[in-house]
């Protein structure tokens, strides 16, 4: 917005600019729709119905960012995790770097006692949903799961990606 509007203008020239600006930001929303919804991309992890939801889920240059946390995942390993109370918390040492440790608490208590179907579906309301949460923090700056996440899900032998961490549109 701030390309298209100076703050030193009369209001005649402010109102052009401003659907100018509109007219752009609608084409990208509705370029990205139609790219997410005319191309499908090639499949190429190991964790293949995590992607393939992840496909599904995001848009077409949303998954790209989600696809490359997905194919990073692999340079990590566990350790058993630590139960505490109603959480489960994984210490993720990087391969060959085993100093390089990643934090990431499963938080059963918001699961109850749902379990995973064999669709490795959990109930659709979003607050009976599982959270996950790393100490990465790349979720919460850009709004997808990191590989952390998405280590401690193929741990837990998940095949979708939680409704809580999907960010909406």
């Amino acid at each position: 917005m701030k390309d298209y509007v100076c703050s030193r203008e009369k209001l005649f020239e402010f109102i052009p600019q401003i659907d100018r600006a509109l007219m752009w930001l609608r084409n990208n929303f509705f370029g990205d729709e139609y790219v997410s919804k005319c191309k499908s991309p090639i499949i190429l992890s190991h964790l293949k119905p995590l992607e393939e939801h992840a496909s599904s889920t995001y848009t077409y240059q949303i998954y790209l960012d989600v696809a490359a946390q997905i194919m990073h995942e692999s340079k990590y390993t566990h350790i058993a995790p630590e139960e505490e109370d109603n959480y489960r918390v994984y210490h993720l040492p990087r391969y060959q770097f085993p100093d390089k440790k990643r934090k990431v608490v499963y938080n059963l208590d918001r699961v109850g006692v749902q379990k995973v179907d064999e669709d490795g579906i959990w109930d659709s309301e979003k607050h009976n949903q599982p959270l996950i949460s790393c100490d990465c923090n790349l979720f919460q700056g850009k709004g997808i799961p990191c590989r952390h996440m998405f280590c401690v899900m193929k741990v837990e032998h998940l095949r979708k990606i939680f409704e809580s961490i999907i960010f909406k549109r």
